[in-house]
């Protein structure tokens, strides 16, 4: 088969509760988003990749989950089905530039960056072919590239902040929350001043808001029902009632006062700063800041700058534009 002479560009963002992907159609940015979970025999078939006589179904059956996002499993699989969901099934092979993120403490850390590093470059040897969803796809690795996450959050939003003073950004991921402080240098120019990865994440709210909801309803809903309620605006039946379980919100604000006690200590200026929220998160997670300043108080604000969507798919938008 002939090699297109031209090359398209995938970014892939392995989230711990979804996969993100960005890619460009005619000029046009285009996103997907597919639960981090996959199967090897299930009845949906949405999301089916198959390569070596192997047969995996997205987004359906076990978590992808693991908090080493450089051992993740699958892959190739997952290249192939994100570049057959932005430009779908392939006569012939395609040139892609694949540019993919690590939470700050992997991306900083030289021997797992460059374990990661190898094993996305071994990948270039061959063309990867397989079929999604039955149609045949054809990728070939030309470049690939791999970002940190958070500060390509950044780089995605950044011109909607204001940095003209320190400021603070704080991707909240679902099992970590990576944070950049960001000072501004004598000529004007921004500088990264300090940065960490903390093991708290949305997972922990829900986890909060799930046993609320089950201590005042008696429902034992699943934390992923939880998150997916609050994140679409669902209601719960309770009975013979439908309950928003969104009322119980500030329930989450436990795992939130812990992090910002820990963000505190690897950062005692953080309250000086504007904080600039990023990632899937945060709108609740501004809403129940704002909760705490109302009920308790506390010493600090943060802000948002774009739409809920933009700020879910701001990571693998920052990865992209780096390209």
């Amino acid at each position: 088969m002939a090699m297109k002479e031209y090359v398209k560009k995938i970014a892939i963002d392995l989230g711990s509760a979804n996969l993100k992907i960005a890619g460009e159609v005619s000029g046009k940015m285009q996103f997907k988003k597919i639960k981090s979970k996959v199967s090897l025999d299930a009845i949906d078939d949405n999301y089916t990749v198959t390569l070596n006589n192997r047969t995996l179904y997205f987004g359906v059956g076990d978590s992808l989950v693991q908090q080493d996002k450089t051992n993740r499993e699958y892959i190739e699989e997952t290249i192939l089905l994100a570049v057959h969901e932005i430009y779908g099934a392939q006569k012939e092979p395609v040139l892609i530039d694949l540019a993919i993120g690590l939470p700050l403490n992997l991306y900083k850390s030289e021997n797992k960056k460059e374990y990661f590093d190898t094993k996305l470059h071994s990948m270039k040897a061959n063309i990867i072919a397989g079929f999604v969803n039955g149609d045949e796809v054809f990728v070939k690795l030309n470049t690939i590239k791999v970002f940190a996450e958070g500060y390509s959050g950044f780089m995605a939003l950044h011109e909607k902040m204001d940095t003209s003073a320190p400021f603070m950004i704080v991707d909240l991921g679902y099992r970590t929350t990576d944070v950049l402080s960001i000072d501004i240098d004598d000529e004007g120019e921004m500088v990264i001043s300090g940065y960490k990865t903390f093991d708290t994440g949305m997972l922990e709210v829900f986890n909060d808001i799930q046993k609320a909801f089950l201590n005042d309803t008696g429902s034992n809903t699943p934390v992923s029902t939880i998150e997916n309620c609050m994140v679409m605006g669902h209601k719960i039946k309770v009975d013979r009632e439908k309950v928003d379980v969104h009322d119980w919100f500030s329930e989450g604000s436990r795992t939130i006062k812990t992090l910002f006690k820990d963000v505190e200590l690897h950062f005692p200026d953080f309250k000086n700063r504007d904080i600039y929220l990023v990632g899937g998160g945060s709108y609740l997670v501004d809403e129940i800041i704002k909760f705490m300043i109302e009920k308790d108080g506390v010493g600090f604000d943060t802000q948002l700058v774009a739409s809920q969507d933009e700020l879910i798919y701001c990571n693998v938008m920052g990865y992209f534009i780096q390209l």
